[in-house]
């Protein structure tokens, strides 16, 4: 395996980017919503199902969004590699701007916005499977194991970050 080439390939670098992104974000979904949601005033019971939103709407719409793609690819509606750029775009720019929407949209008064930006967010989010995670696979095909153990251990360093963050904020707000 030509490690070197792989680990200094800019190529990989931006699927590992991306990775660690994307990772990142889930991360801190996963550990900050709850406690946004909660200082919206929400009962737990509600807090756990909008907590929820975001990844039962990725289990669903990373389904079609395949499917889309698929699709695009097989009709010659567009390329295998502009395919995949509108895959990652939608989940890069799409689920960014639903996340700049979450902290100035929903208030006290109006909480259940956020349920309807968190459902977008999970939709949107969901190119991202199509765009990078896929990618893998046309930048090495006969190194893919190597490379998924790269992202691997890239998602897993972005968690830990992601996490320490959200650590080191919350003990400085209490």
């Amino acid at each position: 395996t030509p490690y070197r080439k792989i680990l200094l390939s800019s190529p990989v670098h931006a699927v590992m980017l991306c990775h660690f992104a994307f990772s990142f974000s889930t991360s801190l979904m996963q550990a900050y919503l709850p406690l946004f949601l909660r200082d919206l005033g929400l009962p737990i019971k509600t807090i756990g199902w909008y907590t929820l939103t975001p990844f039962l709407a990725q289990i669903v719409a990373k389904a079609f969004v395949g499917l889309a793609v698929d699709y695009t690819v097989a009709n010659g509606i567009m390329t295998l590699t502009n395919a995949t750029r509108a895959a990652q775009s939608m989940g890069v720019f799409g689920s960014s701007i639903m996340l700049l929407l979450l902290p100035f949209l929903p208030n006290c008064d109006n909480p259940t916005i956020s349920f309807y930006i968190l459902l977008v967010y999970g939709v949107l989010y969901s190119g991202g499977t199509c765009g990078f995670y896929t990618s893998m696979l046309s930048i090495s095909p006969d190194h893919i194991g190597t490379l998924s153990s790269i992202a691997g251990v890239t998602r897993i360093v972005s968690s830990v970050v992601a996490t320490l963050i959200v650590n080191g904020l919350t003990s400085m707000v209490n």
